[in-house]
């Protein structure tokens, strides 16, 4: 090599592309835009600003952040209540109720061949689950268990069921 030069850039290397913030956010988070702007108005000016300078990175870390938070909320949640109740060890080889199989949805992705639903919304979401190519495998988030009056299923993350 024998020459060489230096030339000087004078615009600005920041880009020119428009985020959706807040949208982008809710998305990764599946958290309301409203959750997800009350949580940004929460950060140092001085962290935030850090948007400016690399906004996908940004995104990206606040999304982490987020999505570990939520984990943690749930986590710390969760709660064991001994209830004093004491049961036999017939719990436990007692025959379980027979499933109505006309409630069912068969699976192919499920970690069971078939799925059992409460109502016309669960087949819906279980028919899309099942068909989408995004999804390798999933379950169903429930349990059986014994309780006085026999068996019932418990939601893991209390008595919801989805389109009702």
């Amino acid at each position: 090599m024998t020459e060489s030069t230096t030339d000087f850039h004078r615009a600005s290397a920041h880009s020119a592309v428009k985020y959706d913030l807040i949208g982008r956010l809710a998305g990764e988070t599946q958290l309301t835009r409203a959750t997800v702007a009350s949580v940004l108005q929460g950060i140092n000016k001085a962290v935030f600003s850090q948007y400016r300078t690399n906004p996908e990175d940004f995104m990206q870390k606040a999304a982490r952040l987020m999505n570990e938070q939520k984990a943690t909320v749930i986590v710390e949640h969760i709660a064991y209540d001994p209830t004093g109740d004491t049961h036999t060890m017939d719990i436990f080889t007692q025959d379980k109720p027979k499933e109505d199989f006309s409630k069912a949805v068969k699976a192919d992705h499920h970690i069971y061949d078939y799925v059992f639903t409460d109502s016309k919304n669960e087949r819906d979401f279980v028919r899309e689950l099942d068909t989408s190519t995004a999804v390798v495998v999933y379950a169903t988030a429930a349990w059986l268990f014994h309780t006085h009056t026999g068996w019932q299923l418990q939601p893991r993350l209390g008595h919801c069921i989805p389109g009702r």
